[in-house]
């Protein structure tokens, strides 16, 4: 299991039992697809994306960093197949290039803010059509997205304060700070409701991920973007007033999961 005290409770045996059956029930689905009508065709696709993005998050959860990549991957293939700007988000945290979002000629949601995020990491010519998506944005600033209900204008100022201090030479790092606040926050009040049932925590029978990839993916992708300008997160966050073990957990999956990342990338490369 990840080395958190705070995951200790919880029954590693029973994780990789709910991974193993999640990624064959996304597997099941995903064979039904091929088989249904679109309509039908669009709600298998969901469904296998979602198992297979809780199996992904159970197996970071189980340290299993490697294959939660592979599961990601198949999460963002379901969801490109349903047509959501989820697929994006998935296939950022897999180390995966999806098609650009933000070209294609499907009307912007709240959801969207996934593939804007996920476009921190794109190359300098998908940058336009980022910034075309982040204004289109602005008419959803106050609509809660995500397991977390985290507001559009978080989304959008954390994008803001990322490309101000990858792009501004003498930026201050507070903008950028301040903007992960609230997902930090977050992330940690969640965490402590969640623990509070300790039948069901014990058990991860919970809608809400220990590791949920709303929150600790976030800090991946701004990681990952930050670290190609030479900026390191961490450092970042450092003595920020949250708690120690909700900032080990992100610690633990940013490194882990960039680690991942660039592997993947290496081994497509050879």
């Amino acid at each position: 299991m990840l080395s958190s005290g705070i995951f200790q409770e919880i029954d590693e045996k029973r994780v990789r039992r709910l991974r193993d059956t999640s990624a064959a029930v996304g597997r099941a689905y995903h064979d039904a697809v091929i088989k249904n009508d679109k309509r039908r065709g669009y709600e298998m696709a969901m469904i296998a994306a979602t198992y297979f993005r809780r199996a992904a998050a159970d197996s970071i959860l189980l340290g299993e960093i490697y294959q939660s990549a592979e599961l990601f991957g198949e999460a963002a293939q379901h969801y490109q197949n349903a047509g959501s700007p989820y697929a994006a988000y998935m296939g950022a945290l897999a180390g995966r290039h999806m098609p650009d979002y933000s070209k294609r000629d499907l009307k912007p949601s709240a959801q969207s803010v996934y593939a804007l995020l996920s476009g921190l990491g794109g190359e300098e010519n998908s940058q336009s059509s980022a910034r075309m998506l982040r204004e289109e944005l602005e008419e959803f600033r106050g609509r809660p997205v995500g397991v977390l209900a985290v507001p559009v204008d978080q989304y959008l100022d954390l994008f803001d304060a990322v490309q101000k201090t990858i792009h501004i030479d003498d930026a201050s790092p507070t903008l950028l700070r301040n903007s992960l606040i609230p997902f930090l926050y977050t992330y940690s009040a969640a965490l402590r409701r969640a623990r509070r049932d300790k039948y069901h925590w014990s058990r991860l029978a919970m809608v809400f991920h220990p590791v949920e990839p709303d929150a600790v993916g976030i800090f991946v992708v701004v990681a990952a973007r930050l670290a190609k300008a030479g900026i390191d997160l961490k450092t970042m966050l450092e003595d920020l007033p949250v708690d120690r073990e909700t900032m080990a957990v992100i610690a633990y999956c940013v490194k882990n999961m960039i680690r991942s990342l660039k592997d993947g990338k290496e081994r497509d490369e050879e």
